[in-house]
């Protein structure tokens, strides 16, 4: 069930993680990013036309209205501009995905600004999990964690910047 190219995240010792996050096997999201990035670099782990995205921008909100479709499911909210939007929506690709798809944080990157992401279809997690369990610990952290870490359910702060992104001015 395991490639080869997956062997740092069975055995692999810190440096082979991190040399694993660094390449293009698993997705990268900066905090600074948008939306659009985040689910795109969710699609190219799936199969093609499996995750649909679409946004759009109501004329008087300073909202953003999203709408995403996986299969026969779909999901569809807004949200304020308020940073770290990108992450929510991570959170709520990765709802709609399961119970066929997992998407777990990367330790080595919690705390940076930039975080590495694996996405991979449930059995594959569970098969893991249940034949390198300590490597399992060390190696991940449930994607929900992310909540916590950058107060993703908390209400924007008065004083936080809710400018429109950059290409909405054109």
């Amino acid at each position: 069930m395991f490639t080869a190219e997956e062997q740092p995240l069975l055995t692999g010792s810190d440096n082979d993680i991190a040399e694993f996050v660094d390449c293009d096997r698993c997705m990268i999201v900066d905090w600074r990013g948008t939306e659009r990035e985040t689910v795109a670099d969710v699609i190219r782990f799936l199969p093609q036309g499996a995750l649909t995205y679409e946004e759009s921008f109501p004329d008087d909100d300073d909202t953003v209205a999203i709408r995403l479709r996986y299969r026969d499911r779909e999901d569809s909210f807004s949200l304020p501009f308020q940073p770290q939007n990108n992450f929510r929506v991570l959170l709520r690709v990765w709802r709609l995905l399961q119970p066929d798809y997992d998407i777990k944080l990367f330790r080595c990157t919690d705390g940076s600004d930039t975080h590495g992401f694996l996405l991979r279809p449930t059995d594959w997690w569970t098969e893991y999990r249940s034949k390198h369990p300590e490597q399992y610990q060390k190696v991940f952290r449930d994607l929900s964690d992310l909540t916590k870490s950058w107060e993703l359910d908390a209400p924007p702060k008065p004083d936080a910047p809710r400018t429109k992104p950059w290409w909405r001015f054109w």
